[in-house]
């Protein structure tokens, strides 16, 4: 199935009886690197005739496998583009072929080097994933349509293609039987980050295109994150966090509970109901934060401070663009940053057909803010309209009364109307902006 490779084996032993086993068996061309190479492979079972009779094997034993893969510019991967095209020549065919099983199957000293193809916005080949050191003990394997294995154990190392991101070494035992997997004990380590997981779930088939029974249970301790930094640069990467995360449900609608123990007391606790997809949304989200340090989270915080409060979600729709509900996130009655202190901060959204409206009001001393928007994120041409009204509260340095700022987006269009009152004066500014040309504005 590999034009221009071939497989070749150096040297065979074993009978009709008892086993067989292959050396240095080879899948590639001469001048090339082998696609797939293996140091041993070792077949046992009862007899050749009661192989072909029943296509049940004893044992199999693989030493020293490696294997190389390259992803074309079509997406598909070198080694499974033969399996694509039997599979879809074969696609009307739903008799069922006679499975394989493998009574006992170990891999020792195995490996995979994955390059993905090239990425035109970069320079230069992009890096492989590397697995390395996978080892495998199974038992009662059934290959076919249907398959079904028990896995005593399984480990690994994986490179990232990112230098950045730590490598990953996983080990876990598991069964898949009659499509259901089952997860007794799952283990990564990468860098100072430590994740244990266990949990079972359906996986999709012919009738279901979806996970479905899910009842996972996650937990880091810790989540450190200067891992998780090459996947959120925002992130602060001094602190680290125990993480506790349940899911179940589907795939169309998983229900959460998540707790974030965060230093110097901070906590995060997530729970609600969420449809992962873009149809038929759905999401019911309660999220509330304690005495959280913004420094412990994002990179750019660099004063202490101490958020508490509450978010509240509730959207449902056939789409993102349709959906309609509500939002509201109210913060303890103060919330401190640095110098800062804001007090009764309150904000509200409706959201109707796609079409949000936010109100926002809140004391940060001299000021009193109040704002209203209009946000369409999800339309074809996103419109976004903002007013701000901020007031004085007391006396202000610079004799300022009110700032009142209008601005409204269509398309790529901006306009923006400013409007402040100065010691007992009244300054304006209007303007316009094209994105991607000049603004145009004035003053009187």
């Amino acid at each position: 199935p590999y034009p221009g490779r071939a497989v070749t084996v150096s040297a065979v032993s074993g009978d009709w009886w008892t086993g067989i086993t292959l050396v240095a068996v080879r899948l590639g061309s001469p001048a090339s690197t082998p696609a797939i190479a293996i140091d041993s492979l070792r077949l046992r079972y009862a007899s050749l005739l009661h192989v072909v009779r029943t296509r049940e094997l004893g044992e199999r034993y693989v030493t020293g496998l490696a294997v190389t893969s390259r992803q074309r510019a079509n997406g598909q991967w070198d080694l499974l583009a033969p399996f694509a095209a039997t599979d879809s020549a074969t696609a009307s065919d739903t008799t069922p072929g006679r499975p394989v099983t493998v009574s006992r199957f170990t891999v020792r000293r195995a490996s995979l080097i994955a390059y993905a193809r090239d990425d035109s916005a970069r320079t230069g080949r992009s890096r492989p994933l590397r697995v390395s050191d996978l080892r495998v003990d199974a038992r009662h394997a059934r290959l076919g349509a249907a398959p079904e294995v028990r896995i005593d154990s399984l480990g690994a190392h994986v490179a990232f293609p990112d230098s950045a991101m730590p490598p990953l070494d996983v080990a876990l035992a598991g069964d898949l039987i009659a499509g259901r997997l089952t997860l007794p004990r799952l283990t990564a380590t990468a860098g100072g980050t430590r994740i244990t997981a266990h949990g079972t779930l359906q996986l999709p088939d012919t009738a279901h295109h979806g996970l479905r029974d899910v009842d996972v249970v996650v937990d880091a301790r810790p989540a450190r994150f200067a891992d998780l930094a090459p996947l959120v640069p925002a992130l602060a990467t001094r602190d680290s966090a125990i993480v506790h995360v349940e899911a179940r449900g589907s795939s169309d609608s998983v229900r959460i509970r998540a707790n974030v123990d965060l230093p110097r007391n901070g906590r995060i606790t997530i729970g609600g109901t969420l449809t992962p997809r873009t149809t038929d949304v759905a999401a019911a989200l309660d999220v509330q934060l304690r005495d959280v340090d913004p420094r412990v989270l994002f990179a750019k915080a660099s004063q202490p401070g101490s958020v508490s409060g509450a978010l509240e979600v509730n959207v449902r729709g056939p789409s993102l663009r349709e959906a309609s509900g509500t939002a509201t996130l109210e913060l303890a009655p103060t919330v401190r940053y640095g110098k800062w202190t804001a007090r009764g901060v309150i904000a509200r959204a409706t959201v109707r057909r796609g079409v949000a409206r936010i109100a926002v009001q809140g004391d940060m001393r001299p000021w009193r803010l109040a704002a209203r928007a209009t946000l369409a994120p999800f339309d074809s041409v996103r419109t976004y309209d903002a007013r701000v009204r901020v007031l004085t509260i007391g006396t202000h340095p610079a004799a300022l009364d009110t700032v009142t700022l209008a601005v409204a987006l269509r398309g790529n269009r901006i306009t923006f109307a400013a409007r402040a009152a100065i010691g007992g004066g009244t300054a304006r500014a209007d303007g316009h902006w094209t994105l991607g040309t000049p603004i145009a504005w004035r003053v009187s």
